[in-house]
């Protein structure tokens, strides 16, 4: 029994230096992402169309040969990413992410996401992708929607690294956020709910938000899943509970998940069951 023990703690003690060598890893690769667009500040970041062309072919090269090769190949496209993460986050992004879009830049990570094996999936893969679909306009989302993501960024939520699966629903909520600046009428259907419902992404979503791997991926996925039900009922109870409970809390957090989750509170509201659920605790919902 006392050997069965041991190697039960030997194998948890494996699996924890594991997870904290994988997180060391990522969080170095996120300090070099912001020393990189740090040191380019003063730098001009425009990039080309046939720029993004030529972008493009590099992250397509496939990542074969030696471990050397590989590893070679994946520096060339994280430093091509690091390129990227800096051009959108210039005083020109939004037309950046345009051009980058058009040029299939967002069609080479769906299919990274889709295909490659998780220990390939760097963190900058996930970040750049976050980028290119944060803060733009309705129709880019929908482009960006065209191209069939939502199976690839599902597919990455059982990666091991948790920045990832953290950029990746941070990339599923940028993306499923249609109509923020002028609100559909409250019984107006979420463009993207019948496609999450026959697809399982509602499930996935709160799956992802029972797993806890992280604040920003609990947070995100219940962010998620509140948007899809706009004005309908949350007819499983233990996750309408337990969503409404969560997105409660995010209302007065002060890590700037508050201003979402007054926004996308409002829409679970519109029907009945939710809002009841909601106005539990005496909560009163924001901007009523």
């Amino acid at each position: 029994e006392n050997e069965k023990e041991k190697q039960e703690k030997d194998k948890e003690k494996k699996r924890t230096d594991q997870i904290q060598y994988r997180k060391n890893k990522s969080e170095q690769e996120i300090d070099n992402i912001l020393t990189f667009v740090a040191q380019k500040e003063e730098e001009e970041s425009e990039i080309t169309e046939s720029d993004w062309i030529e972008i493009k072919k590099i992250l397509e090269v496939e990542e074969k040969g030696s471990e050397e090769q590989k590893k070679e190949i994946r520096q060339q496209k994280i430093t091509i990413c690091m390129k990227i993460i800096y051009a959108f986050n210039g005083f020109n992004g939004e037309e950046q992410k345009k051009k980058a879009i058009e040029a299939g830049i967002a069609d080479v990570f769906i299919h990274l996401f889709s295909t490659h094996p998780f220990e390939s999936i760097v963190p900058t893969y996930a970040w750049t992708f976050f980028t290119l679909s944060y803060n733009i306009n309705d129709e880019l989302k929908m482009i960006i929607t065209s191209k069939k993501p939502f199976a690839a960024l599902f597919r990455q939520f059982d990666n091991p690294r948790i920045v990832v699966v953290d950029k990746v629903v941070a990339s599923v909520y940028n993306i499923i956020s249609i109509g923020q600046s002028s609100p559909p009428p409250d019984e107006e259907q979420h463009t993207h709910y019948q496609y999450f419902s026959e697809h399982g992404g509602i499930e996935r979503l709160f799956a992802l938000f029972k797993k806890k791997s992280s604040k920003i991926s609990q947070s995100k996925a219940a962010l998620c899943i509140c948007l899809l039900f706009r004005g309908k009922e949350i007819i499983n109870d233990p996750m309408r509970q337990e969503l409404i409970v969560h997105i409660k809390t995010l209302v007065t957090d002060s890590k700037g998940f508050d201003i979402p989750a007054k926004v996308v509170l409002r829409g679970p509201a519109k029907n009945t069951v939710n809002r009841i659920e909601i106005q539990q605790d005496d909560f009163k919902i924001p901007n009523d």
